[in-house]
Parts: structure tokens; C-alpha cells; sequence
């Protein structure tokens, strides 16, 4: 991800949100702070996948991955709303 202040005509350095195993199905959401709000699907045990929440700071900071629920890996499941 990486941000820009001057309506995309340039972007700071990006920042790895996923850690590396991420299936997709990728959302965010700009919070009235400046933070973003990231979700995506995460590969899990088998065919299942975690959906999972990554806050980055204003100031390009990412907090924590956070598990929200487990669900099916598969096409079927859809996105993330």
C-alpha cells in the first residue's frame, strides 16, 4: 500500500501490509483520522482462510494483524464488505 497527499500524483514508499500470505479479496477503508482500515483474506489450515484487519497509521505505521473470523477459501465466499 502505499499513500499519496496530492491526488495520485505521487506516492510515498509503499508499506507490505500482508506479511506475505495473503489469498485476496483486499479492501480499505480511509478512516476520519487519516488511518486506513485494511482487510483481506489471509491462507489458513486447509481450504479455509482467515479474514483479518491491518490499521495503518497516518504516519504509514502498520498495527497489528488482527483475525476476525474463518471462512472458506474458495471462490464461493466472495468479498469483503
Amino acid at each position: 500500500m502505499a499513500a499519496s497527499d496530492d491526488r495520485g500524483n505521487t506516492f510515498g514508499q509503499a508499506i507490505d501490509v500482508d506479511a506475505g500470505d495473503a489469498l485476496g479479496r483486499v479492501d480499505v477503508e480511509v478512516l476520519d483520522d487519516g488511518s486506513a482500515l485494511v482487510s483481506w483474506l489471509r491462507e489458513a489450515d486447509d481450504d479455509d482462510a482467515d479474514i483479518v484487519l491491518r490499521r495503518i497509521s497516518p504516519t504509514g505505521d502498520p498495527g497489528p494483524i488482527v483475525t476476525i473470523a474463518r471462512t472458506g477459501g474458495g471462490r464461493p465466499t466472495g468479498f469483503l464488505r
